[in-house]
């Protein structure tokens, strides 16, 4: 019998997160929870910034603060167990 690993590819963000993914449930089901750490900036702002930023950078205004590993960090605090979640850059 072959083992598959099973991940997930999730959105950043953490003010669509709670709203989107019943986090607790989905990571009971998957063995890895891959947060998608690109693309913060693009076409689609107004204004650009560094592409994935790791931290607050000081252009970046209040709606604009999670756009970094803040956002991982406090993904992570929503998960039971946090050895089932990995960045993507």
């Amino acid at each position: 019998m072959t083992r598959l690993i099973v991940t997930l590819t999730v959105a950043p963000f953490v003010y669509h997160l709670l709203k989107v993914y019943e986090v607790q449930k989905i990571e009971k089901l998957v063995n890895y929870i891959n947060l998608m750490t690109f693309d913060f900036y693009g076409p689609w702002d107004d204004k650009t910034g560094a592409f994935a930023p790791l931290y607050h950078q000081s252009y970046q205004v209040e709606s604009e603060s999670l756009r970094n590993v803040v956002s991982k960090e406090m993904y992570i605090c929503f998960c039971e167990t946090q050895s089932n979640s990995s960045v993507e850059v």
